[in-house]
This record gives structure tokens, C-alpha cells and sequence, in this order.
């Protein structure tokens, strides 16, 4: 695996090497130990990469933030964690998801096409809607249709955002008829590209769009076991060759940057367990008490280091990028949109059932020890003196349509029935988010449903962030780009 990093990256600095100084030797002799530019099957592996950056890095950090999920607490983290946020700030996502990721499919796609190599053109494809469909997610209207080509159109179009989801949705459809065709060969594959998977990310994307009926429908066609789990794989948990990115910014790089200490996640994850549920396993796989006093931290320390080991930040956490999990709540959440609430609890008490085998969670977290107290509270000692302990295992039964009605376990409230399943289809989507892009997409959808969205406090101001800013670099080189916007200006399809 470290040998394939280190090729992939090699390939990619070739690439952009190739990329920016043709233009300084053009004319120049050139030695064939230097090479201009690298095999299409090597470059796509980099675009990969870089997506896993997208998806586990900076721009995750931030939207985890002002989700709820972690509080920054040194440094520049103090005011990122308040909205302070200048343009600059998005120069670097900026650049890793258009740049590393998307520049480098397209010239992948590129080449692939121009070989006939439908197979590798239908990865390319799917790294490039993915890129493209963060960012018109995280942005709003941004570049696409003209986006690669720096040579001819070095200031690309942006064009508005629904036409960037239908891109997006075109590519993936694309590239499914490419990968069927079974015309060529692939690259590393190493996000583990799949039909199943391309179906589910066509339901998100739908989702994303406030497309329910296409969401439900490719949700349907979506991943049907965690095996075809679309994740940046990190085998090997080599710092700066293939540990995750969360685990190196938390552990080794920023430690004490970012926490959970004041974060409105692990007392919300906490306080949802109820007489068919018990959320305790999952915050013991995400979040950890050893923080200042006893304060939530993510769950990122290792047991070399004295750590629990094996949470979903540990160094060689495997990343998701759209999984099994997510796509049962999508497809429940888009049936209860649509007024299908049998549907709807069937998706849903799919996802619990497979929680309740363990779900995403390592098996290490599977189960936990509560301590056996008696009728006044205190520990039950055993012969030699010393607490007792129950193990815990997995708990989420089914849930059924009395839970929904008014006055059921989940609708104590009085909400009509159909909201109900959407509060608490969003309020486990929340929960199953944490640390992904996906939480802070859910919650800006959202935002106007004050009876079921996810009450996630705002820290300063009256709202929580509703999109990124542009970057400062294409406000100064790019002409086409359009009317700059605040941090709480909604994307077009969420006003």
C-alpha cells in the first residue's frame, strides 16, 4: 500500500508539474528521465486520493464545526468555530477539490476516452461528479461545464448550481453504461467504485437537489450490504503515506485544535437513547471523555498511545465516502417526503437491524460495561471486592407505526405523522454524519423545517453557516465569478 501511494503521488505531482511549467521550458530540450506526463490509470488514483482529502480534511473540519459536531478550541480554530471565516480560509479546499481532484479526473476521462478505455472512463466519471457535486453542494453555483481546460478557458464559467446537478447526475449515469460495458481496464480502485455505489450517489445527489421521488428510486437500486461501501481504504495507517486525514489533524499534527468540548453532538447523541434504542455504543466509537476535565474529544487517540483504539477517527479508519448505511436513510427519508411511510419504516427498520449487528461501528464498540448498581445505587461488589459489570450489546429493536402517532415514543408532540418519521429519520441521519460532509448538508436543507430539522445552536449571529464563501484565489483571477455572498446566504436550491 505505501508503494502505491507513493506512485499515485508521483503520478500526481507529474501532472500538475506538466500542468504549470510547460509553459516556462516551451522550446526546451526534453530529457526523456522526465517525464511530461503520466499514464491515465496512475492519475485517476490521485484524483482518488484527493477526494478522500475533500471528503476527511479541511473542508470537513469546517462543516463539522458549524454542524455541531466538534468545537475548534486553540488558535485560529477559536474564531472558525464562531463563523469567522474570510475567503481566504477556502483558498486550500478550494484548490484540493478543483485542482488535485477534479482537474485530474478530467484529464484521466481525457485520455481514457481517447484510448476507447470505457471502464477507466466510468471511474473518471464518477470521481469527477463527485468532486463537481460537492462543490456545487458546498457552493452554490460554481464552475463546471468549462472547468480542465486552463489552457484555452483559464477563468472557466460558473454555471448555477442546478445545472451543475444535472451534470453530476448525467456523469454518473454515464459512467454506469461505461463500467457495465466491461470495454478496457481500470485503475487502482481505491475508493472501491461500484454500480451499487454509483446508485446511491445518485440518490444523494438527488437528495441534495430536494429530488425526492429520484432519491427513493436510485436509493432502490443503491448498496445492498456494507461490502460495496464506497471508502477511501487507509491499510497501512502510515502517517503522511496513508493514515486517515482526521487522525493526523487531531493527533499528530493540531492536536488540541479541534475538540468536542462544548459541541452540541455528544449530548444530543446521548440523550436520544429510549426503551428500543441505545446510542451509547456509537458514542463510545466517535467520541471519548478524555478531554480538559473529562470533556468529549473525537474519538481519535490510539491505543499505541494509551487510547481506546479504533474509533472512527483512529489512524487507520477506513473513510466513507457513501456507504450501506447512508443510503437506507436516504431511501427512508425520501419515502416519508413522498407520502410513503410504509415505505419509509421499512428503510428505516432496515438500517436499524443492521445497527443492531453492529452496524459501522468496529467491534470493539459492539458492546460496552455498564455497572451493576443495587436498589440504592451503589456498585455490587463481587468476592474480591470489585465492581460488576453488564455487557451491553448492540441495542436498536425495530420501531413500528405506533411510535409515529401522536403521543408515541417518537411523536410526544403532536407532530402529523409523516413529519414525525422525518424528525427522526433526520435526527439518526445526524447522528450517522458525524465528521462527514453529509451532517452539514443535511442540516442546510433543512433549515426552514423547524419542526423536524435538528436544532443545532447557533454560536454567533442568528444562523449557523449555510454555504462556504468563495475562495479569495478566484476572486482575484476569475472574472466569471459571481456576486461574492456571506457565509449565511443560502445555496439556490436551499432558498
Amino acid at each position: 500500500m505505501k508503494n502505491i501511494f507513493k506512485n499515485i503521488l508521483l503520478a500526481a505531482t507529474i501532472t500538475a508539474g506538466s500542468m504549470s511549467c510547460n509553459k516556462l521550458v516551451e522550446g526546451e530540450s526534453i530529457s526523456p528521465n522526465d517525464p511530461q506526463s503520466a499514464p491515465a490509470e496512475l492519475v485517476l488514483p490521485s484524483a482518488e486520493l484527493a477526494l478522500g482529502f475533500v471528503h476527511e480534511g479541511e473542508m470537513a473540519r469546517l462543516a463539522g464545526m458549524w454542524s455541531g459536531y466538534f468545537t475548534g478550541s486553540d488558535r485560529q480554530y477559536i474564531g472558525l468555530n464562531s463563523y469567522n471565516a474570510t475567503a481566504g480560509d477556502f483558498d486550500s479546499p478550494w484548490e484540493n477539490l478543483y485542482t488535485s481532484s477534479i482537474t485530474n479526473a478530467m484529464l484521466a476521462l481525457k485520455e481514457a476516452e481517447e484510448k476507447n478505455n470505457r471502464i477507466l472512463a466510468g471511474q473518471a466519471k464518477v470521481v469527477l461528479a463527485i468532486g463537481l457535486g460537492v462543490a456545487a453542494d458546498l457552493w452554490g453555483n460554481v464552475p463546471a461545464s468549462e472547468v480542465g481546460d486552463y489552457e484555452n478557458i483559464p477563468m472557466p464559467k460558473y454555471d448555477d448550481q442546478a445545472s451543475v446537478y444535472t451534470y453530476v447526475q448525467t456523469l454518473l449515469t454515464d459512467a454506469i453504461e461505461d463500467i457495465e460495458s466491461a470495454q478496457g481496464f481500470g485503475s487502482k480502485n481505491l475508493i472501491n467504485t461500484n454500480i451499487e455505489a454509483i446508485n446511491t450517489l445518485k440518490a444523494k445527489f438527488y437528495l441534495h437537489a430536494k429530488d425526492y421521488a429520484n432519491a427513493y428510486a436510485y436509493a432502490e437500486k443503491g448498496i445492498t450490504s456494507s461490502a460495496s461501501d464506497m471508502t477511501l481504504s487507509h491499510e497501512g495507517a502510515t502517517p503522511y503515506v496513508n493514515a486517515n486525514t482526521y487522525w493526523m489533524f487531531l493527533e499528530y499534527d493540531r492536536s488540541g485544535y479541534m475538540t468536542a468540548e462544548t459541541a452540541y453532538a455528544p449530548g444530543f447523541i446521548e440523550g436520544r437513547s429510549n426503551a428500543k434504542t441505545d446510542y451509547q455504543h456509537i458514542w463510545n466509537y466517535l467520541y471519548t471523555n478524555e478531554g480538559w476535565y473529562g470533556a468529549p474529544e473525537p474519538n481519535s487517540h490510539p491505543s499505541f498511545w494509551g487510547g481506546q483504539g479504533n474509533g472512527f477517527f483512529d489512524i487507520a479508519t477506513n473513510f466513507p465516502i457513501t456507504t450501506y448505511h447512508q443510503g437506507l436513510l436516504i431511501k427512508a427519508e425520501a419515502a416519508a417526503r413522498e407520502g410513503m411511510l410504509t415505505e419509509s419504516l421499512t428503510a428505516l427498520n432496515e438500517y436499524r437491524a443492521y445497527m443492531e449487528k453492529g452496524g459501522y461501528l468496529h467491534p470493539q464498540y459492539q458492546t460496552y460495561l455498564e455497572p451493576i448498581l443495587d436498589g440504592s445505587g451503589e456498585p455490587v461488589l463481587d468476592a474480591d471486592e470489585k465492581p460488576t459489570y453488564d455487557t451491553l450489546a448492540m441495542k436498536y429493536e425495530a420501531l413500528t407505526t405506533a411510535d409515529f402517532a401522536v403521543g408515541g415514543m417518537l411523536n410526544p408532540d403532536g407532530l402529523a405523522e409523516g413529519r414525525a418519521y422525518i424528525r427522526e429519520i433526520l435526527a439518526e441521519k445526524y447522528v450517522a454524519s458525524v465528521g462527514l460532509l453529509e451532517g452539514f448538508s443535511d442540516l442546510r436543507r433543512t433549515i426552514k423545517e423547524n419542526d423536524v430539522r435538528v436544532q443545532v445552536p447557533v454560536l454567533s449571529g442568528s444562523s449557523i453557516p449555510l454555504r462556504f464563501v468563495y475562495p479569495q484565489v478566484e476572486i482575484n483571477t476569475n472574472t466569471n465569478m459571481p456576486e461574492v455572498v456571506d457565509l449565511f446566504t443560502p445555496t439556490p436550491v436551499n432558498q
